[in-house]
């Protein structure tokens, strides 16, 4: 399966800025690292002449262009950017300083958008092993104050009812109830659309016997078994279901020296909060404890998140079965590199969260 280069998606987004929005000025562009299911070219200094004389018109400073590759993500593009204003209200609230994007301009179909640009450096191992303790505990404090934010929002309710559920959506509440002890035989789980995470297993389930290479070793092999039948076994298991980013690694959470910066939450679902900490781990071996000791003491509108005692076990699950789907994206489109599929798969082979007790 070939995917578009970072040249082709650039020269996507440029035609479609020039054809969507002609009155846009800007002094530059840049392109950032690609993501797998967008073109994205930044403009910095972009000025809205629509509504003035020649370049005279709005400020609207350095924007963030996407543009989604696939009809699943142009028809979520919608809820996203009414999610990412209500988060934006609640965080405001809370007198949070997280940042996140703030959504600015959209096509009616989903084609493209523009959001804000969020300043900051990828928080990294190595980034972090740097900063100072008062810096690591604000990132802390931040990433509490959004997982808050997002996990006691009530899923049920407009918009967060328009984003994709890992379940059917007429299952939420039987899914609470059961989680409750009200019991439940079974969850249908929604595999029919590509951006929900029980899809996305299921399609990694089919795809890796056919493409992972013989030479393989069998201990690896059998990793790979493990960790997707561990992840089709937590899916089938009923939680009640929470807003979540679903793609928080890296590149995604940033510092600009004061606050923390989370963006592209193209790939936020209704499931699990378990994978909002997934990664947390690629930092330091006990964040994820600590930011979940932090995120159940915040309180957001009155209402403190609850989290089952297996949350971080399967937080662990998660980042496992994530090493495994990029190792066979890189085996099937070469999207994700050999390095970046290898290293990430390395760190996966215990089946042991790194700092479980």
């Amino acid at each position: 399966m070939a995917v578009p280069g970072l040249g082709d998606r650039t020269r996507l987004a440029e035609r479609l800025i020039a054809h969507t929005w002609p009155h846009l000025r800007f002094a530059d562009t840049s392109v950032p690292t690609p993501g797998m299911d967008h073109a994205v070219i930044v403009l910095r200094d972009v000025i809205d002449t629509s509504a003035g004389t020649g370049d005279a018109g709005a400020f609207l400073g350095d924007l963030v262009v996407r543009a989604p590759l696939t009809s699943d993500y142009r028809a979520q593009s919608h809820a996203e950017a009414e999610v990412l204003e209500e988060l934006r209200a609640v965080l405001a609230r809370q007198g949070s300083g997280v940042r996140i994007p703030r959504p600015v301009l959209r096509t009616t179909d989903g084609t493209i958008g523009a959001q804000t640009f969020v300043e900051g450096s990828p928080i990294t191992a190595a980034a972090w092993d740097t900063m100072a303790s008062a810096q690591q505990e604000k990132v802390v404090d931040e990433f509490a104050e959004l997982f808050a934010a997002m996990h006691t929002r009530d899923v049920d309710s407009a918009p967060f009812n328009t984003v994709e559920s890992w379940w059917l959506p007429t299952e939420h509440r039987e899914l609470t109830e059961a989680v409750r002890g009200e019991g439940l035989g079974h969850t249908r789980l929604n595999i029919s659309s590509p951006r929900a995470l029980p899809a996305k297993a299921a399609k990694v389930a089919e795809t890796a016997p056919k493409v992972i290479p013989g030479e393989l070793s069998d201990s690896d092999k059998d990793i790979i078994e493990e960790i997707i039948r561990d992840v089709s076994a937590v899916l089938k298991t009923p939680f009640s279901p929470r807003l979540v980013h679903s793609d928080l690694y890296d590149a995604h959470a940033l510092w600009d020296g004061d606050h923390l910066g989370v963006i592209d939450f193209s790939d936020m679902n209704r499931g699990d909060p378990a994978i909002d900490f997934a990664h947390l781990v690629d930092l330091d071996p006990t964040l994820a404890d600590v930011v979940l000791a932090r995120t159940k003491a915040t309180s957001v509108d009155g209402i403190r998140p609850e989290y089952d005692d297996d949350i971080l076990d399967r937080a662990w699950i998660y980042k496992r079965w994530d090493a495994v789907f990029l190792l066979i994206d890189h085996l099937r489109t070469g999207f994700t590199s050999a390095e970046e599929a290898r290293e990430a798969f390395a760190a996966v082979r215990n089946p042991r969260r790194p700092g479980a007790v």
